[in-house]
């Protein structure tokens, strides 16, 4: 593996570790408000929709744009 590989690796490694770790919190913190609640709420109003719509090529062009800018040609 080369150093640059390396680096991208580990960068790659150090983001999981975080993303695990909120979520575990995120976990933790849900896990102690519903024993805290009297009702619970119902499942589909804490996950929210889990149905997502396929997005359209030009939607998908216009969020790269909306983050990227516009992309010129060389040609």
């Amino acid at each position: 593996m080369t150093p640059w590989q390396s680096l991208i690796a580990s960068k790659a490694m150090g983001k999981r570790l975080g993303d695990e770790a909120r979520q575990g919190m995120a976990h933790a913190w849900h896990t102690a408000a519903f024993t805290r609640a009297k009702k619970l709420p119902h499942l589909s109003r804490v996950i929210g929709d889990t149905e997502r719509k396929p997005k359209s090529a030009d939607d998908i062009v216009k969020a790269l744009q909306m983050k990227f800018g516009e992309v010129k040609s060389d040609g």
